[in-house]
C-alpha cells in the first residue's frame, strides 16, 4: 500500500470539459529504489447544493412618442430593456416587462450531480463559452482567495448538465473535438471539429465509451491555415464575422520533406496566447510565431471557427463508440451528419487498435465522406508506433481518394 506520508510525484491530466469537477491522476510513490503506481480521482470541494435566482419587473413611462425618439436605440437608457416577455402600449409611452432567472448546482441522490441555469431574457450579445473576459474590466480583489468563473456555459437561455461518475448528459455549449466525443479512440480521418450549442451525451465504463451529440443552429464551419511569419500579428481571418469564442487556434508543425505528415499540434489558449479583434477578425498572438522549428520544419497557424450564415436553422448530429475486446484490442466507429442546406455533409469511420506489448501499437482506420459539393470518397491508414525511453518510432501508410474531403481531419 502507498503511504501518504511519503513524497509523491503526480502527473495530472485535467479533463477538457467546460465544467471541470473531477481530475484523473496517476500517483507515483518513490522511496529509494522501490516505486509503485496507483490511480486516483480528485474532486472539487463543491458545496452539496447551491441555488440562486432573481425575479424582476420593469415599468417604463415616458412622455415622448416612438416617432419622436429619433437617433435613440433600445440601449439609450440606464439599463437594458426587458424585451422577451414585455408589452407596450399602442402609443409607445408605456412598457411593462418581466424576467426570471435561476442557477442551481448540487448533488441529488447518491452519486448524481445536477447543474441548471435558466434565464427567460434572451441575450442577443451572448457568445460561445461565455466567461469572464479581460476587456470587461473584471479585476480580482487583492488578497481574496476565492475563484470566479462560469460553470453553466451556454449562449442560449438554458444550460443543463447531469453527471454520474464518468458519464453525463449536457445541454449547452460544447466542442466536438475537445471532450469525450473528440478523444474517444484513434480517429484521425474520421475527426469532426465544431463548436456547437445543443445536446451532448457521454457514457463510459471500464471497457466501453459511447458519445452522441445533436445541435440545431444556422452557423457553418470556417477553417483558415496560414504560415507563421516570425511576428505576433495581426493575422487576418478570411471571414471577419466569425462568432466570438467559437474559435480553435492551433500551431501545426509539418514534416519539411512530407508536408502531409503532421509532427505535432499545439492548441493555444484564448487571452493567454492570443486575442481576436471582434470587428476586423484579426488574430494577434502574445509572442511571435516562427515560420519553422529548430529542425526547419514549417509551422502553420490553423484556426477553426463558426460563421453565422442566416437563413433557417438546420440539424447537426453525430455518435461514436469505442469498446475494448480483451486486454489488447480496441475497436470503434463514428457517424456524423450535417444538414446544412448550402452543403450537406456525411461522415462515417471505423477504427481498430492492437496493443503488441512493450510500448508498440498497431492501429488502422477507414473513413468515408460524402458532401453535396463532391461525390463520396474514402480514405484509410495503417500506423505502427513504438515508444520507449530510448527511441520513438512511427511507421504509417495513408491513402485517400481524390474525392475524399474532411476539413477536420
Amino acid at each position: 500500500p502507498i503511504d501518504p506520508a511519503l513524497d509523491w510525484e503526480t502527473a495530472l491530466r485535467t479533463l477538457s470539459q467546460p465544467d471541470v469537477t473531477e481530475i484523473e491522476t496517476e500517483v507515483r510513490e518513490q522511496q529509494a529504489r522501490d516505486s509503485a503506481d496507483a490511480p486516483a480521482m480528485f474532486r472539487d470541494n463543491l458545496p452539496p447544493v447551491i441555488a440562486a435566482g432573481v425575479v424582476e419587473a420593469r415599468f417604463d413611462l415616458r412622455s415622448l412618442l416612438d416617432g419622436e425618439l429619433t437617433g435613440l436605440t433600445e440601449r439609450s437608457r440606464f439599463e437594458d430593456a426587458l424585451r422577451t416577455y414585455s408589452t407596450t402600449s399602442d402609443d409607445g409611452r408605456r412598457t411593462l416587462g418581466a424576467r426570471a432567472s435561476l442557477f442551481a448546482d448540487g448533488e441529488f441522490g447518491e452519486g448524481n450531480r445536477l447543474t441548471l441555469r435558466l434565464d427567460s431574457e434572451e441575450d442577443r450579445r451572448a457568445r460561445f463559452f461565455n466567461d469572464i473576459r479581460p476587456e470587461d474590466g473584471f479585476y480580482s480583489l487583492l488578497g481574496d482567495g476565492s475563484a470566479s468563473g462560469y460553470s453553466a456555459q451556454s449562449k442560449g437561455r438554458l444550460f443543463g448538465r447531469w453527471s454520474r461518475g464518468a458519464s453525463y448528459g449536457q445541454f449547452g455549449d460544447f466542442a466536438t473535438a475537445s471532450g469525450a466525443y473528440g478523444t474517444a479512440g484513434p480517429r484521425a480521418l474520421g475527426e469532426y471539429s465544431r463548436t456547437l450549442n445543443g445536446w451532448l451525451q457521454h457514457y463510459e465504463t471500464d471497457r466501453v465509451r459511447v458519445d452522441a451529440f445533436a445541435s440545431r443552429d444556422r452557423a457553418r464551419q470556417g477553417i483558415d491555415e496560414f504560415p507563421g511569419r516570425g511576428f505576433s500579428g495581426p493575422y487576418p481571418l478570411s471571414r471577419a464575422e466569425g462568432l466570438l469564442n467559437s474559435e480553435t487556434v492551433e500551431l501545426v508543425t509539418r514534416d519539411r520533406n512530407q508536408p502531409g505528415v503532421v509532427l505535432s499540434t499545439a492548441r493555444l489558449q484564448r487571452y493567454a496566447d492570443y486575442t481576436i479583434e471582434p470587428f476586423s477578425g484579426r488574430i494577434i498572438f502574445k509572442r511571435p510565431v516562427p515560420p519553422t522549428d529548430e529542425n526547419f520544419n514549417p509551422i502553420t497557424i490553423r484556426v477553426q471557427y463558426e460563421v453565422e450564415t442566416g437563413g433557417d436553422k438546420y440539424w447537426v448530429g453525430g455518435a461514436s463508440a469505442q469498446a475494448k475486446i480483451g486486454e489488447r484490442l480496441e475497436v470503434g466507429g463514428g457517424l456524423l451528419r450535417d444538414d446544412n442546406p448550402n452543403g450537406r455533409f456525411d461522415l462515417s469511420s471505423v477504427n481498430a487498435t492492437l496493443d503488441l506489448g512493450n510500448g508498440t501499437t498497431l492501429s488502422s482506420e477507414y473513413a468515408r465522406a460524402d458532401s453535396a459539393a463532391t461525390e463520396a470518397g474514402g480514405a484509410y491508414r495503417i500506423e505502427l508506433r513504438h515508444g520507449s525511453d530510448r527511441i520513438n518510432t512511427r511507421l504509417f501508410f495513408l491513402q485517400t481518394d481524390s474525392l475524399f474531403a474532411n476539413p477536420s481531419s
